[in-house]
């Protein structure tokens, strides 16, 4: 007869803890002690210029307007200056996003889009009074859940399907995701279109190099 564990101990719960970098005295697992977990190296949030990251981190804090000099994936772009609103500071396991509001996009009615961590080269201080259009009004971040049905591939085996389905959390076909996260899911798993506008894929080519 197996061991019944309480739900705090549950396999579940334990690999939850280990996603999130919990150390031992929470897991009571010591990795000399155990198979090792592999986790995706630490990834510090790093502006171009490293004194950026406090005024992106006070201005998101304290939800005040900042200029950044970010520079997007669009074919021929450079770096630019962008006046925008902190909402919120993503992290998905690889990569910092800071998620603000366009203050420069009336004609949008103000989105907030994410803009990457490492390329913003430098952040400062917004004066409201001089840069704010009178229409502009600050709108929160949706973290509400969006139902989205999926369409999964017909090449696919029934197994294949039951995973897929499983990993993804699909449910008579409907999925749940944040509302912010579907733009960077469809992009990743999807066959949606290439904006032909974008520079895209970034990394042409890999070349193995001797291990370090």
């Amino acid at each position: 007869m197996g061991v019944t564990y309480p739900p705090e101990a549950s396999a579940q719960a334990l690999m939850k803890l280990i996603s999130e970098r919990a150390g031992p005295d929470t897991t009571g697992i010591f990795p000399e002690e155990s198979v090792p977990f592999l986790l995706p190296p630490d990834k510090a949030a790093s502006t171009i210029n490293p004194n950026a990251m406090d005024v992106l981190f006070s201005s998101t804090i304290h939800q005040n307007p900042i200029r950044i000099l970010y520079v997007g994936l669009r074919h021929g772009e450079n770096a630019r200056w962008r006046n925008v609103w902190p909402r919120a500071m993503e992290f998905n396991g690889l990569q910092w996003r800071l998620r603000a509001q366009d203050m420069d996009a009336g004609e949008q009615h103000y989105p907030i889009k994410a803009y990457s961590v490492p390329r913003i080269f430098d952040a400062q201080p917004l004066d409201t009074r001089r840069s704010t259009s009178k229409d502009f009004r600050p709108r929160n971040l949706v973290k509400t859940q969006r139902a989205m049905r999926v369409h999964l591939s017909e090449s696919l085996t029934q197994d294949q399907v039951r995973a897929i389905e499983n990993e993804w959390g699909i449910r008579d076909g409907i999925m749940l995701l944040p509302d912010y996260s579907w733009f960077e899911f469809r992009k990743q798993f999807a066959s949606e279109p290439v904006n032909p506008d974008i520079v895209w894929p970034v990394i042409t080519r890999i070349d193995p190099l001797e291990e370090r």
